[in-house]
């Protein structure tokens, strides 16, 4: 549901109902899991998005405060990862678009923090750590096709201490091509949520996993 702009703001409301298995564990007894303040939802029908759309006239900017949909390089929107905070996108450089962003409570759909493992099973289950986001964005269309460039940087308390994003691409009438390269920094100290959801035995008290990770892809497509 939206609600007509009036003095420059807005307001949308939206709820949500999944018919699907609710056998779920939302991971309240492990630090910085759990329903997040209503970012996941509760069983099988609740809020999905409550927020307010600011768009003054003196510059091209849009704030998003509220509950909303994540749609980032590593959230999917689509399939209503979402979380409660603020979101402010400037345009005002032309072909720029700069992003920031603070949540305190998020959810990823696909991923269930349950001990030991992940599973992707649609629980919906939130996480209550921060998470910060500072973003650049640019694109330009040109006779050669368009192109585009991304920059993101995250944190998340006690789960990441920094996780990065870039992509260069191009967009032709037929072909496009990406290059895409992400660079984690996991915190798996002791006592931290990686190390509680994630102990795998470690008799130090710290996720068996790596602090670093990284992933470079080439996409090429033709349509």
């Amino acid at each position: 549901f939206k609600a007509p702009v009036a003095d420059n703001v807005a307001f949308n409301f939206g709820i949500l109902y999944n018919n699907e298995s609710q056998n779920v564990n939302h991971g309240n007894t492990y630090p910085g899991t759990g329903n997040g303040g209503g970012s996941g939802k509760d069983g099988s029908f609740g809020v999905s998005t409550f927020n307010a759309v600011i768009t003054p006239d003196s510059t091209a900017t849009t704030v998003i405060i509220g509950k909303q949909r994540l749609a980032t390089p590593v959230t999917n929107a689509g399939d209503d990862d979402r979380g409660t905070g603020i979101l402010a996108l400037n345009s005002d450089l032309e072909g720029f678009t700069f992003a920031a962003g603070a949540f305190d409570s998020w959810s990823i759909d696909d991923l269930a923090l349950t001990r030991g493992y992940t599973t992707g099973d649609n629980t919906g289950g939130s996480v209550t750590k921060p998470l910060y986001t500072l973003a650049g964005i640019y694109g330009v269309d040109t006779d050669y096709g368009h192109f585009g460039a991304q920059l993101w940087g995250f944190y998340i308390q006690d789960i990441v201490d920094g996780l990065g994003f870039g992509e260069l691409s191009w967009t032709g009438s037929t072909f496009n091509a990406a290059l895409q390269y992400a660079i984690a920094s996991l915190n798996n100290d002791a006592g931290d949520v990686l190390s509680v959801v994630h102990p795998n035995g470690n008799p130090a008290g710290r996720a068996n996993i790596p602090e670093a990770n990284d992933l470079f892809v080439l996409n090429l497509g033709a349509d």
